[in-house]
């Protein structure tokens, strides 16, 4: 049942999908204790290829205590112009949640969530993807994916864009690194998004985690989607690539997987984060 599901936002290791260092940006962490006792915590941020930031950071926080950070990747010892995920894992086997924020040199730009490792997944969903123009065109919509594995084995991924009707639309492969991040314009993998709307499913052969931002053209601003995982049970057409050759009807994971919940959003104001953007902050969250 959903109760036996691990939780998104609480654990003992917790997966910060991206953060950025550059000029003109900076990522914000905070961390809390969860436990009632002693927790003893390391902060690892790492590249798109998953190759070590800096030097980890070990922090230990008493019963509910906190850590803040206002530029962690710079107290990590990351350069201008540094950005991938960060993990904060409690050495202790004690819970914990981590949250990220963006800021740009025009403030404090929004929030972006921890999530647990243990809730990765091989199969799983974006709810909304949309692309109707370019940057600087108002009233217009585009869509960014990032992929991030929770491991250090790299992972074969297929995503799929899907109509109203759930047919397919399209679909494109990815090799994500291990501990890494891989990112793209939704547009320019599946030429089918071009003008119109979807939504995503996606399979691994290893497990991770997807996001989404949705750009507003006019504006910069993005919303952010945490990608979905399947249940067991979810019809196995819904969710493999057309192609795959279907050898039984139901999808059954043995990895722990998120809850079907709603995709969640979140407005962060003034970013767009994507590789082909004149800053490097466009390559992060």
């Amino acid at each position: 049942g959903l109760a036996q599901q691990p939780r998104l936002d609480a654990a003992t290791k917790v997966l910060v999908p991206s953060s950025a260092r550059t000029g003109s940006f900076s990522s914000f962490l905070a961390v809390i204790n969860l436990d009632s006792q002693d927790n003893a915590i390391t902060i690892t941020a790492r590249r798109a290829d998953g190759s070590v930031i800096g030097t980890p950071r070990s922090i230990v926080l008493s019963s509910s205590g906190k850590f803040r950070s206002t530029d962690i990747l710079g107290d990590m010892g990351g350069a201008l112009g540094e950005f991938g995920p960060i993990t904060v894992e409690s050495t202790s086997g004690r819970i914990l949640s981590a949250v990220s924020e963006v800021s740009s040199v025009q403030g404090p730009a929004g929030f972006f969530p921890g999530v647990n490792v243990a809730s990765a997944w091989m199969q799983g969903y974006i709810a909304e993807v949309i692309d109707t123009g370019e940057s600087g065109t108002p009233g217009t919509f585009r869509t960014n994916v990032g992929l991030n594995t929770v491991a250090g084995t790299p992972a074969n991924v297929t995503v799929t864009l899907r109509g109203a009707s759930g047919q397919s639309l399209g679909s494109a492969n990815f090799v994500v690194p291990g501990n890494g991040l891989t990112q793209f314009r939704v547009r320019d993998s599946i030429a089918a998004l071009n003008g119109t709307n979807g939504y995503l499913t996606i399979t691994s052969n290893q497990p991770i985690h997807a996001w989404a931002s949705k750009i507003e053209n006019g504006t910069g601003d993005p919303s952010f989607q945490i990608g979905i995982g399947a249940l067991s049970g979810t019809v196995i057409s819904q969710v493999m690539p057309g192609s795959s050759e279907v050898r039984n009807y139901f999808l059954f994971v043995g990895l722990a997987l998120a809850p079907a919940i709603a995709f969640l959003v979140l407005k962060i104001r003034g970013l767009d984060f994507y590789p082909d953007d004149e800053s490097l902050a466009s390559q992060t969250i």
